[in-house]
């Protein structure tokens, strides 16, 4: 009779581990408990003229952490790319009909401004769940450009590769008063 019980006991226990495995992979793996979650959104970009050739830019970007973990990010990267004025040569070929567009990517490829990467790793931003936090970044462009895209990308540690993610914007450049400076 002993036997019995014993063997009853292995054969539950047995089954509750598989269980408890199903458990955790169900809300681990399938629904993402444990990994970042993330939303990259509200850029926001502040532009005020020192003189007749130069422009301040302040952006900033909304980082909401809708998850269950803490964010650690240690990289991220802006860039500003001028659409309007179109440079020389750019805007004859938009008009041949030449469409700037590579194979792999259906957005046009406008001429960059600035690309800035930034590695934050020895001072990592970090959002606790339900939390937020805004990256900000200064930038001098000519006064001339008058209509620029601002790209943001936050690299996700967890992934290999160049996964993250990313928000992209086009604005208006419309300047406040002119600085005293």
């Amino acid at each position: 009779m002993r036997d019995f019980f014993e063997i009853t006991q292995m054969i539950v226990s047995t089954i509750a581990i598989f269980i408890a495995g199903f458990w955790t992979y169900k809300l681990y793996v399938q629904n993402r408990i444990g990994k970042y979650k993330i939303l990259v959104e509200n850029i926001e970009l502040n532009v005020m003229k020192y003189d007749d050739i130069s422009s301040y830019i302040r952006f900033k970007v909304l980082i909401k952490n809708i998850g269950t973990v803490m964010f650690k990010g240690s990289k991220a990267e802006i860039k500003i790319k001028q659409i309007f004025p179109l440079e020389d040569g750019f805007s004859v070929e938009l008009y041949k009909g030449f469409d700037q567009m590579d194979m792999n990517t259906p957005k046009i490829s406008w001429p960059m401004i600035y690309q800035r990467e930034y590695n934050l790793s020895k001072d990592p931003i970090e959002i606790e769940p339900g939390e937020s936090d805004e990256f900000i970044a200064d930038f001098i462009v000519p006064s001339t450009i008058k209509v620029v895209e601002v790209y943001f990308f936050l690299v996700n540690n967890k992934k290999h590769g160049n996964i993250g993610w990313e928000f992209s914007k086009i604005f208006i450049l419309k300047e406040d008063e002119k600085w005293d400076c």
